[in-house]
């Protein structure tokens, strides 16, 4: 029983947690589109006054607006009013994620909206 438990033969709903993982196993040729996606984001973030987005390697982009002057958390709250979704790493840093359900149209909606977001905080 001891090692069943250690090798995971105790966890109830396994099912919930396995589903997230065979789901990007059946859409694996995705991850292209999604990092290009990452890749365009970035270079549209990157563009902004005052905001600094690094080339992703994966599907994560960091964007810095410490030289914007512009609190993470602040930026966060403000993209969420503008339908943007993202998250505050520091004080000064965000992370935005492109997925699946995203496409280029969407990601250049995102950047025009954050746009804008910048531009008010600023």
């Amino acid at each position: 029983r001891r090692v069943r438990k250690l090798f995971g033969g105790g966890m109830r709903q396994a099912g919930m947690i396995a589903a997230p993982g065979l789901l990007a196993l059946e859409n694996v040729d995705r991850l292209v589109d999604d990092h290009a996606n990452a890749e365009r984001l970035a270079a549209g973030l990157d563009a902004l006054d005052g905001v600094r987005a690094p080339e992703p390697d994966t599907n994560i982009v960091v964007a810095h607006t410490e030289d914007a002057g512009i609190a993470a958390a602040d930026l966060v709250r403000a993209c969420k009013d503008a339908g943007v979704g993202c998250v505050e790493f520091d004080e000064h840093t965000t992370r935005f994620t492109t997925h699946l359900d995203l496409d280029v149209d969407d990601v250049d909606a995102a950047i025009d909206r954050i746009g804008d977001v910048v531009a008010e905080l600023a």
